[in-house]
């Protein structure tokens, strides 16, 4: 290790961009998603913003059911339970995010309401002019895999 490296506090066994940003959640997503604000700004203006948001809603359904069936395919047990089980105990970065209500806990399904999200606060900060919710505010219902 440096002089320069032991001063820094850096650990030359970590590289760079493994290191901690130091930045909130909020931040994270102000930085990840201000771009993106510009770019759909600019689909919706060339491709029309109804077929635009037609699909996003169509892209962004798939793109979740991908996610939980490959979240299925994780668990220890491939029932809809242990399923159930994950999606109530919330990573960190999951509880920084996301505020949920449970709505329904039965043997056959489960229902949340999102009450915060920070998807959505990002996405209504740059596009509150021209975005209609593309993802009306309801609960969001899982039945067995």
């Amino acid at each position: 290790m440096t002089w320069s490296q032991m001063m820094d506090g850096e650990n030359t066994a970590k590289h760079k961009f493994l290191g901690a940003s130091d930045l909130t959640f909020q931040e994270v997503f102000d930085f990840a998603y201000g771009s993106l604000i510009s770019l759909l700004q600019g689909l919706a203006q060339a491709l029309g913003e109804d077929h635009l948001l037609e699909t996003l809603k169509r892209v962004s359904y798939e793109a979740a059911l991908k996610a939980g069936r490959d979240t299925a395919q994780q668990l220890p047990s491939a029932d809809f339970a242990a399923y159930k089980a994950l999606m109530r105990e919330k990573s960190r970065f999951g509880k920084h995010v996301l505020t949920l209500e449970i709505v329904e806990d039965s043997p056959q399904a489960l229902e949340v309401k999102i009450t915060e999200c920070l998807w959505a606060k990002s996405r209504h900060a740059g596009c509150r002019d021209w975005l209609r919710n593309p993802v009306p505010s309801r609960p969001c219902r899982l039945s067995g895999l």
